[in-house]
């Protein structure tokens, strides 16, 4: 996920990017080249028979194993199949003349290649369509599973011909032109015979809805990305319970009232059209959620349920304020990023536990919050706010790992930390205003760097010099050492 345009942060969520093509394997290869004499003296064709059996011997006829298998080979994994990687099916005939599966996966580029498909209803292994015109996929009308990915990608007909698929492990469509998927309104699982698939869909540039997907359950995994024309979620009835759900670049889409998600590991929103986040008044807990450059994104008052969250960004969103989120107990890190009319985040001093708090490059922001309930720190990063004046309160906070207080150029006062007796790492600098800082209650620390601050009084910070650890001091009003970067 790309997360603002500073480069503070690179993506740890999710993204998706480009899907290609899937590798291929199965048994066909072995079975097209048994129709000749074989070299292996102790093989049923008998070196030096000319290919006819031997009477005198014994052969051995293992009945037919009609189970289905446990599990699909890894598609990394070649030896667990008898074809190799770069399998393309025959043009001859169908792949399943005689009966109606294929043990194998294959790759499709071209109407050749999908007409040796025809008859077949089950797949077991991966079906990768991959860059080729056709008007539709009518040789695929009897297929009805897919053991394995189902990918589609570059295609630019229509999916009529899936009208029959049933069961697939991970549905990936990504560069068709294909208007609706009403063809796969028989489609009703992703994933359950791997506890979970995904549902991926990217640059489809006529596709406005997910209509056809209305009886699907079983995928947690959901990306859509690149949908120049994506402007509803409806369609698709997206279960209680997730574990990521990316909106990335569908620059149409305005609301996500059809969600209704509980519980979520990582939610990402990203440069969407949404005005409202209606459709998550219903979240309570998230491991990441990012809110990102979403320019018509007002407000999230919606999300009143919200009572866990891990990894929390806010990063260019047209917000003046944050509302108070009555139930929000817990946020391990919060970053707010490059929201360019954010005037205060007051309501953040609620919120009982808080670990990290990254607060960088706001220009409207005028003040940080008192955080009484506060009493560890991870790190704060305090950075490029141009209207910030007063620095945040931690009134009852005794230990910190990192502190980071940095160009920030309207900041005159720094007195929240006053109550800290222990920590990593203090950095406070190239602050031209700032006047005063208290850490008088600090007794030991790695590292203190107070520098290039130069309205401070380099007498101020006399209390400490007595700190046990590495101090640096220069560049500060009166300072007989100029500043060191």
């Amino acid at each position: 996920m790309r997360l603002g345009r500073s480069g503070l942060l690179l993506a740890a969520l999710a993204g998706c990017g480009a899907r290609s093509g899937l590798d291929c394997f199965g048994e066909a290869c072995r079975a097209l080249g048994a129709g000749g004499s074989s070299s292996d003296e102790d093989g049923v064709g008998n070196a030096g028979t000319g290919g006819r059996l031997d009477p005198t011997r014994p052969v051995d006829v293992e009945p037919p194993d009609d189970r289905p298998p446990t599990r699909v080979p890894p598609r990394d994994d070649p030896d667990e199949l008898d074809t190799p990687p770069d399998f393309k099916p025959p043009t001859s005939s169908s792949l399943c003349a005689g009966t109606d599966t294929y043990r194998g996966s294959v790759r499709i580029t071209n109407a050749a290649d999908l007409a040796t498909l025809e008859g077949c209803r089950t797949i077991i292994g991966d079906l990768s369509i991959v860059t080729f015109a056709a008007e539709n996929l009518e040789p695929l009308r009897s297929l009805e599973v897919v053991r394995g990915d189902l990918a589609i990608n570059g295609f630019s007909g229509l999916l009529e011909g899936l009208n029959s698929l049933e069961s697939v492990n991970n549905l990936i469509l990504e560069s068709i032109d294909t208007p609706t998927l009403s063809p796969l309104g028989r489609l009703t699982d992703i994933g359950s015979q791997i506890g979970g698939g995904e549902l991926y869909i990217s640059a489809t540039p006529n596709l406005r809805n997910l209509n056809g997907l209305g009886s699907v359950t079983g995928a947690v995994r959901i990306t859509l990305q690149h949908n120049s024309a994506l402007d509803s979620l409806a369609g698709l009835e997206f279960p209680p319970v997730l574990e990521r759900l990316t909106l990335l670049d569908n620059p149409n889409l305005q609301n996500v009232a059809t969600l209704g998600i509980v519980e979520i590991d990582t939610l990402e929103i990203e440069q969407t059209g949404i005005t409202s986040l209606r459709g998550l008044g219903t979240l309570r807990e998230v491991g990441t959620l990012a809110l990102v450059n979403d320019p018509l994104l007002a407000s999230i008052a919606e999300l009143f349920l919200l009572e866990r969250v891990r990894v929390w960004y806010i990063q260019e969103l047209p917000l003046s304020t944050l509302p108070v989120l009555p139930k929000l107990s817990s946020a391990t890190q919060i970053l707010i990023q490059n929201n360019q009319s954010l005037a205060d985040i007051d309501s953040l001093a609620s919120i009982g536990f808080i670990s990290e708090l990254d607060v960088i490059g706001n220009p409207s922001l005028l003040r940080l919050p008192s955080f009484p309930n506060l009493t560890t720190l991870q790190e704060v990063h305090i950075r490029e706010n141009q209207s910030l004046t007063v620095g945040p309160d931690f009134p009852n906070a005794t230990r910190a790992e990192f502190i980071s207080i940095i160009e920030n150029p309207a900041l005159t006062s720094l007195l929240g930390f006053r109550t800290i007796e222990s920590v990593r790492a203090v950095d406070i600098s190239k602050n031209p205003l700032l006047t005063e800082v208290d850490f008088t209650a600090l007794l030991s620390a790695r590292t203190v760097r107070i520098n290039c601050n130069v309205a401070l009084p380099d007498t101020s910070l006399e209390p400490l010099r007595d700190v046990d650890g590495q101090l640096n001091f220069t560049g500060n009003l009166g300072s007989d050492q100029p500043c060191v970067e």
